[in-house]
């Protein structure tokens, strides 16, 4: 499933949305660019609607402000999974789904 992103929060699209519902989706993994821009946005959209968010902490990135990086650290770390979605690298992921 290949869809326009047109918005920080990609679960501002209603086809996203509505696949998601159709196909019965509950869990939903995040990568991207901007941990602390988009890649936020999403997870909050996509938690406020019910999903079960992860995101994959080797998946994602900031730019190289000493700033933007020490808040990605700490969505990483502390904001997302103690509020919004389990942190996991991508091969634990993987791991998981081998079991």
């Amino acid at each position: 499933m290949v869809l326009n992103k047109k918005s920080n929060d990609a679960f501002v699209n209603p086809k996203l949305v509505e696949k998601f519902k159709k196909r019965g989706v509950k869990y939903v993994v995040v990568v991207g660019v901007f941990t602390d821009g988009c890649v936020l946005a999403t997870v909050l959209g996509g938690f406020s609607r019910g999903y079960n968010m992860i995101v994959l902490s080797d998946l994602v990135e900031t730019t190289d402000s000493v700033t933007r990086q020490r808040i990605q650290k700490d969505l990483l770390e502390f904001t997302f999974p103690y509020m919004f979605a389990r942190v996991v690298k991508s091969g634990e992921l993987i791991e998981s789904l081998g079991e």
